[in-house]
């Protein structure tokens, strides 16, 4: 079996000492009598809320392990929680023999085990672990047992190797973190001392793209949010979409470009929607430089990782049809409610869903600009997104700015549709404006915009037609656009009749034919010059011919 080294693990980390080659930590060497002062401490305090809060002992000791009730650190330390079959235990035994009865029972000294003991049980029991971080000890324990069956290799037994797994992941948290969740143990605990933000001098030298599924249910299901934010301010902007893809992503940068300016350098992951060749065809004729990160590299564009986490922390549970930032937090909202009500019941009014897509965005722009953008961030040394943008314009800085109409076709196009006789279909929903009375039944260009209830129409040669709107999204009554496109239809046809009279009246069928036999008499060509094809048979026609006029 392969060994991983029993120094690895049995090394002392900080606040430990050493005797006897073996480990154990401040907290293991106190004083029994100190940790029985500890104890009775955090049942009095627990004891104090309940009466003073007026809760019950569950609710005072709950209160207790969020760390509500007020402590000092070193009892906080000595006793993070308890149980409530250990509240009970030591109110016994406290009222029995005082703090001789809270002191811990008398027993080997931590680190003189049989696990400590032996280093080839420690490898196995660390190998197992790192194979599948989510085994038991009990299931370790066993697999232990038949390892080393027929062996002279004295094993605890399940309840000592259990107590043992426990304090090797508390002594250990940064190897554990790193055999059960690699990305986390790299965020917590991979060393940086530099700042990501030291590359840039500027507004948009560098803007961050990403994308995440919202924790929120909508009317018409879960949407996506696809965020790019500046580097140097902090000012992010946010897109809703039903699904991840391109048209996102290109949508997303538009509405940069609008609100804040044109970047230079675009840093975004390996996504199918930021490595599409539409994508980055739309950076090239921006003149905006693409800048991937390698797969599975979020601490390369850490801001925009950031903004999404604080929009799904912050943002989205304060409103309703908020789901939960996880599975656990789901279940929670689900459980406010008691099965006999939830039995039946849909997913809107579970999660009391109320807000449309267009809403949602909506929602989110003012909470960017009113509430993100004007929250001070200590990676900003205390500043919001808003001043250091306003104080980067006062030095002289300048953003560059590109047509919105021009935009519209390098980033927003999302292809072509035809016009129906109901407006045009796009993203379930019919779009429509006067001006696309002429093209009834024609395909056209269509380009989106970051509001919902608007795209952009192009002719095929690009040209501008209109911005059409839905009436539902945009706010306006369909009856009041019906009746205008009604009207607008009927002056488009009476327009086309009047033209069609026009070109009767000049064009009749007799003028055309008559302009067509007089050009071919005029200018009629001259006769070919012919001989007679003599054939041994025209001889006897001639003669049959002659015979009978006789």
């Amino acid at each position: 079996m392969h060994s991983l080294g029993h120094h690895d693990f049995t090394q002392p980390t900080e606040g430990q000492a050493t005797r006897g080659g073996h480990s154990y930590t401040e907290r293991e060497r106190r004083d029994p009598r100190e940790v029985a002062e500890h104890r009775a401490a955090a049942l009095r305090a627990i004891r104090l809320y309940a009466q003073v809060a007026g809760v019950s002992l569950k609710q005072a000791r709950e209160a207790y392990a969020a760390g509500n009730v007020e402590v000092s650190d070193q009892t906080r330390n000595e006793v993070p929680r308890i149980m409530a079959s250990t509240f009970k235990r030591w109110s016994k035994n406290f009222k029995n023999k005082r703090l001789v009865g809270l002191q811990p029972p008398a027993g080997n000294r931590t680190g003189s085990g049989v696990m400590d003991a032996n280093a080839e049980l420690t490898d196995f029991a660390i190998t197992m672990l790192g194979h599948n971080h989510l085994l038991s000890a009990k299931t370790i324990w066993l697999a232990m047992q038949k390892n080393f069956a027929g062996s002279e290799t004295r094993l605890p037994s399940c309840g000592a190797f259990r107590r043992w797994l426990l304090r090797w992941k508390r002594n250990h948290r940064e190897h554990c973190e790193r055999i059960s969740n690699p990305d986390s143990h790299k965020n917590k605990f991979r060393v940086s001392f530099g700042h990501a933000a030291d590359e840039v001098s500027q507004p948009l030298e560098i803007v961050e793209g990403d994308g995440s599924p919202t924790d929120i249910y909508c009317v018409n299901g879960r949407h996506n949010l696809t965020l790019t934010i500046d580097i140097f301010s902090r000012r992010p902007v946010a897109v809703i979409s039903k699904t991840a893809n391109t048209a996102a992503a290109k949508l997303c940068l538009r509405k940069l470009a609008l609100t804040l300016g044109v970047p230079q350098k675009f840093r975004h992951d390996r996504g199918a929607e930021y490595l599409s060749a539409s994508f980055q065809a739309a950076l090239q004729n921006c003149e905006i430089l693409s800048d991937p990160v390698p797969p599975f590299s979020g601490d390369k564009k850490p801001f925009v990782e950031r903004a999404i986490g604080t929009i799904n922390h912050s943002f989205m549970p304060l409103l309703p049809g908020f789901i939960g930032a996880n599975i656990g937090e789901r279940r929670a909202i689900e459980s406010r409610k008691s099965f006999a009500k939830r039995l039946g019941e849909d997913r809107n009014v579970r999660f009391e869903v109320k807000l449309t897509a267009n809403e949602l965005q909506q929602r989110l722009d003012t909470w960017i600009e009113e509430v993100y953008s004007n929250t001070a961030h200590a990676g900003l040394n205390g500043r919001t997104p808003n001043q250091v943008w306003r104080e980067a314009v006062a030095a002289g800085w300048i953003a560059k700015r590109l047509p919105e109409r021009e935009l519209d076709i390098l980033l927003a196009d999302v292809g072509t549709r035809t016009v129906g006789k109901k407006g045009i279909k796009f993203d379930r929903a019919d779009f429509w404006d006067d001006e696309l009375v002429g093209y009834v039944g024609s395909a056209v260009r269509v380009a989106q915009t970051d509001d919902m209830g608007e795209i952009v129409v192009f002719a095929r040669d690009h040209q501008f037609i209109a911005v059409a709107r839905n009436p539902e999204r945009a706010g306006v009554p369909r009856r009041e656009m019906a009746i205008s496109a009604t009207a607008a239809w009927r002056d488009h046809q009476r327009e086309a009749r009047k033209r069609d009279r026009a070109l009767k009246a000049k064009f009749t069928p007799g003028r055309v034919l008559d302009a067509m036999t007089a050009s071919r008499e005029a200018g009629a060509p001259p006769l070919t010059p012919v001989e007679l094809h003599d054939v041994p048979m025209l001889q006897a026609a001639a003669d049959a011919i002659a015979t009978g006029k006789d």
